[in-house]
């Protein structure tokens, strides 16, 4: 897999994930929850290299706002067949302006 990782943000998406991640949605995972934005995932091992070379190369030409609101979270399955199916939405609401 090939991900970009969140900087900014990080410690209140773990919050977020703690917070939801009880009672009867509770989930024991497999790996740390760690947020990030996937860009590539089941490549075959031989294109992995060329894949991250090509996605470090990409973003560092990137010259726009690396910042995204997050105004709605989508809760989804990994199915058997190893498809993503959404289970739910929440809207998060409005910016607040200071």
């Amino acid at each position: 897999m090939i991900y970009v990782s969140i900087q900014n943000g990080f410690a209140e998406l773990e919050r977020m994930h703690s917070a939801l991640n009880t009672g009867r949605v509770a989930f024991q995972e497999p790996y740390p929850y760690h947020p990030h934005v996937t860009i590539a995932q089941e490549l075959a091992p031989e294109d992995v290299h060329n894949a991250a070379q090509f996605a470090r190369w990409r973003w560092s030409e990137f010259k726009h706002s690396r910042s995204a609101w997050i105004d709605r979270l989508t809760f989804v399955q990994n199915t058997l067949e190893n498809c993503w199916t959404d289970l739910a939405m929440l809207n998060l609401g409005s910016p607040v302006v200071r």
